[in-house]
């Protein structure tokens, strides 16, 4: 499948959704759009387990490590094994990390339904815009980057997950 095709089954699967989170958001539908595809290529149900966000998790909670961003020990002391998997895992049509769902009061395997993640996703860049000074109505490949690398100079693990990104928004623009 070209972009072109995937922008406009995204577009024709999810515009209605998009163009509903985002009307109470300053983030274009265009870079939502190409988030999906980027994260998901629009499937909803799709799920990523992060071995290094695990491992990471793992050290907190065995003293290894003092904290993972802002999860404490103190948020995992009750937590079995399992529980640290689904914490360590992505979900839904952008690849929600499932701790930044428990830390909005989301249950993450809610995150299926596009409107919940599309509308915890907004949040989530809103809040990356802000720690960052970042415009997100203009600074598309730093809010790429600090989607998939929690920084907006971040390396992402895909050299062209930011390049694809930005051509994926100009062509949903053009549909």
């Amino acid at each position: 499948m070209t972009d072109q095709q995937l922008m406009a089954q995204i577009e024709e699967r999810w515009g209605s959704v998009i163009a509903k989170v985002c009307a109470k958001s300053s983030v274009p539908g265009e870079f939502v759009a190409a988030l999906i595809a980027n994260e998901t290529g629009g499937d909803p149900t799709k799920t990523r387990f992060e071995e290094g966000v695990y491992r990471h998790l793992l050290d907190v909670q065995q003293d290894r490590a003092i904290r993972y961003g802002a999860i404490t020990k103190r948020c995992l002391i009750d937590l079995d094994d399992e529980a640290l998997r689904l914490l360590a895992t992505s979900r839904g049509l952008t690849q929600v990390m499932s701790y930044n769902a428990v830390f909005q009061h989301v249950d993450p395997l809610t995150l299926t339904d596009a409107e919940l993640c599309l509308t915890l996703t907004l949040h989530l860049l809103a809040n990356g815009a802000e720690c960052y000074w970042l415009d997100e109505t203009k600074e598309f490949e730093q809010m790429f980057r600090v989607w998939n690398t929690g920084r907006p100079d971040g390396e992402t693990y895909d050299p062209n997950y930011v390049s694809r990104g930005l051509a994926r928004m100009r062509l949903y623009s053009e549909i």
